[in-house]
């Protein structure tokens, strides 16, 4: 029977290398998106909140551009190093509270981050903190999985999760199935593409393009001074 959710740096260590094996190119719409950050390296390199195995990093070290990446799992991170040049700032950390300082970072990215932070505060946070750490000018790039389509939960075997609920049937529990391993639940909360751009926007960061690419829900922003 599938387990119920831990917190998520602990479920994604406990699938980190059957997910690296799956997770290794990295999106277009992310490639696309870090080829108009180069000219924001005098501000800073780009983070990635939730860096997981460091595949959209390893496209930015690629074009030389100086790289963070913060994620809760310790062995995704671990990944990651051996993914990435020496040089790049890897580190475990929560993305409610960035063991980062103000202003660090030339551009941001949260890709596939925010929808596994389960309270609502918590993603408010997360938010900021994005804003925190981004320096005057910085741009962003933010993504969730568009749970909100009927036919990508279904496709997903997305199901509501009863303990620890909101109660408004927005936070679902989906399986990750590794060959031969047992079904281990993961936690997401549902969003919208406009529930997305108003909790961004909530973090005073200004929205530039909101739209959909596939199953996902991506929002460009900046930070403005």
């Amino acid at each position: 029977m599938p387990q119920p959710p831990r917190s998520a740096g602990e479920t994604f260590d406990e699938i980190a290398h059957a997910f690296d094996a799956t997770r290794s190119r990295p999106w277009p719409f992310v490639e696309g998106w870090l080829e108009t950050v180069r000219d924001r390296t005098a501000l800073g390199p780009v983070l990635d909140v939730g860096c997981g195995n460091g595949r959209h990093l390893r496209v930015a070290a690629n074009m030389g551009l100086g790289c963070l990446g913060v994620d809760a799992s310790p062995a995704l991170v671990s990944i990651a190093r051996n993914r990435l040049p020496a040089d790049a700032g890897l580190m475990v950390g929560d993305a409610r509270a960035l063991p980062l300082r103000n202003g660090v970072a030339g551009s941001v990215m949260a890709v596939a981050l925010l929808h596994h932070v389960r309270e609502e505060g918590g993603r408010r946070a997360a938010a900021e903190e994005m804003h925190r750490v981004a320096a005057p000018g910085a741009r962003g790039l933010a993504s969730v999985w568009a749970l909100d389509d009927p036919a990508v939960a279904r496709r997903a075997g997305a199901r509501p999760m009863q303990e620890g609920s909101s109660g408004d049937g927005g936070d679902l529990l989906v399986p990750w199935r590794a060959p031969g391993g047992p079904a281990i639940d993961r936690y997401y909360r549902r969003m919208d593409l406009e529930g997305l751009v108003d909790l961004l926007e909530g973090a005073d960061l200004t929205v530039e393009r909101a739209f959909r690419e596939g199953s996902n829900h991506v929002v460009q922003f900046i930070r403005r001074g």
